[in-house]
């Protein structure tokens, strides 16, 4: 549908605007089809990794803590670290009812290992049972421990 509107005194302001930045507008309808597909792409690929690794999620968390300390209010630092640990969290549990969900049964109990670590699994003839659950629990563990290691790590730094 056309309305037969005189559009290009915008245009030219837009182009006016983008030749400051360096991007050339597109001068057909296909070469605007496919910068448009490129952007959705490079759009759903940025989306995808922020929500997996959450890399500027965490790099705004650090700027404001570091901010924070400049400032020297306490308050903001602490709930700010509050925050990140509750984010770590939050992550590890989100990738543990991944791993639980996977198993129609509701989760694994335990799993066969060789006695013999050094030992062939596919010919291997005597098994060991490892609770899994309890080692979850221990990986659960280490791995807060670890982010509050790194937490105080990362303080002790800024500190010096």
């Amino acid at each position: 549908m056309t309305t037969n509107i005189d559009l290009s005194d915008q245009i030219e302001n837009i182009k006016n605007k983008l030749d400051s930045v360096g991007y050339d507008l597109p001068t057909s309808v296909e070469e605007c089809k496919k910068a448009q597909r490129q952007a959705t792409k490079d759009f759903t690929t940025a989306m995808k990794e922020e929500l997996k690794n959450k890399p500027l999620r965490k790099a705004h968390l650090k700027q404001l803590i570091k901010d924070a300390r400049e400032k020297g209010d306490k308050k903001l630092v602490k709930a700010l670290k509050h925050i990140q640990r509750a984010e770590d969290s939050n992550t590890i549990f989100d990738k543990l009812r991944i791993i639980r969900n996977k198993i129609p049964s509701g989760g694994l109990k335990h799993l066969l290992v060789p006695e013999n670590p050094n030992e062939n699994p596919k010919e291997c003839q005597h098994w060991r049972q490892v609770d899994v659950q309890k080692k979850l629990r221990h990986f659960y563990k280490s791995a807060t421990d670890n982010t509050l290691d790194n937490q105080k790590i990362e303080s002790d730094e800024s500190s010096n």
